[in-house]
């Protein structure tokens, strides 16, 4: 039987079936006297091989190819040529392929030869992959030297510096990575996400919710886009009423949908709390299903700083609605004392 590491390659091939039928027709060895075709059949070899030796398999046939390429632009066009032919990119099948090695705990030896590809390539897709499997590997150091190697501005390596550097506590060089990004893809909202947070965490949430409005207008109703709202709102500076309105009638219809969803549901009673609006609370707090898909710990967590807000504004009604349906599910699941303490 499969483990799921080895079911989200397959997945993958599965999801490219003209690759599979390629190289089930090759009635003949494919061999390195035809590196292009070796290197598309190696690597769909490597997509059907068990975890202990898919790693393996694929970054030691790369490495042969890149011993033996006299230009590696040229054979990195060339594959690509063939694999465009089907329908694909390299990228579509490197990319599954070093996340199945980060998974399998192989993500030093997939960055490797990633790193060499991009090298000999200076090709920025290879350079993108590479810094990623260091990010997702928790090398972050490792993934901004990646980035900071890109010789011109590309939006997905930009972006991802500006996310490593984030999460390394280099806030002001991670807004100067993330402007970039939104200049060169300015209808990319990838970017634009990872910028928001910058701009929370340095304390400047107007051009945060600038930015919300920009995703809005280029993705439509997203909930992680709201809850980034939410907290720029509740940051309080430069506070538009129009603004928190549009936020929490999104958290409603996301709500609506998902009732189960006590996060987000958080986050919008502190929205409407602002704005004095107890009809929302009174609706979504009837709304809220706490029996299935949901994190107790989570709610009890934040049940307090929820209750105390109910509390401030004297909305007693609102307040033991959410009481009551979570007493019922903390005492189904026997963590009702930690509810009373």
């Amino acid at each position: 039987m499969s483990s799921l590491k080895s079911q989200k390659v397959l997945d993958a091939l599965e999801q490219m079936p003209e690759l599979n039928q390629w190289f089930l027709s090759q009635t003949k060895p494919v061999t390195m006297a035809d590196p292009t075709s070796f290197h598309v059949w190696s690597l769909i070899r490597a997509m059907r091989a068990d975890d202990r030796n898919r790693c393996r398999m694929w970054t030691e046939s790369v490495l042969l190819l890149l011993e033996s390429c006299t230009s590696v632009v040229n054979h990195i066009l060339e594959t690509d040529t063939l694999l465009n032919a089907l329908g694909y990119s390299l990228t579509d099948i490197y990319t599954p392929l070093a996340e199945a090695a980060i998974l399998s705990g192989e993500g030093s030896r997939s960055f490797c030869v990633l790193q060499k590809l991009a090298d000999l390539s200076g090709l920025a897709a290879f350079r993108f992959l590479s810094a990623w499997t260091a990010f997702n590997d928790e090398k972050p150091n490792v993934c901004i030297a990646e980035c900071e190697k890109a010789s011109e501005p590309f939006a997905p390596i930009h972006t991802l510096l500006g996310q490593a550097l984030l999460e390394s506590g280099h806030i002001m060089e991670a807004i100067d990575a993330l402007k970039v990004a939104t200049k060169v893809a300015p209808l990319d909202p990838l970017p634009k996400v990872q910028l928001i947070k910058a701009y929370l965490v340095v304390g400047v949430p107007v051009e945060a919710m600038r930015l919300v409005d920009e995703c809005r207008r280029i993705i439509g109703t997203n909930i992680e886009i709201e809850c980034l709202a939410a907290m720029a709102i509740s940051a309080g500076q430069g506070q538009k009423p129009e603004f928190a309105e549009r936020t929490l009638l999104q958290f409603g219809k996301h709500i609506e949908e998902n009732p189960f969803d006590f996060e987000a549901f958080a986050l919008a009673i502190d929205v409407a709390s602002n704005l004095s609006r107890k009809d929302w609370c009174q609706t979504y707090s009837k709304n809220l299903d706490l029996r299935d898909h949901c994190d107790m710990g989570s709610v009890l967590s934040k049940l307090p700083g929820i209750l105390k807000r109910m509390n401030d504004l004297r909305w007693y009604d609102v307040a033991q609605i959410i009481i009551d349906k979570t007493l019922v599910v903390t005492q189904l699941q026997g963590t009702g004392s930690s509810l009373t303490q």
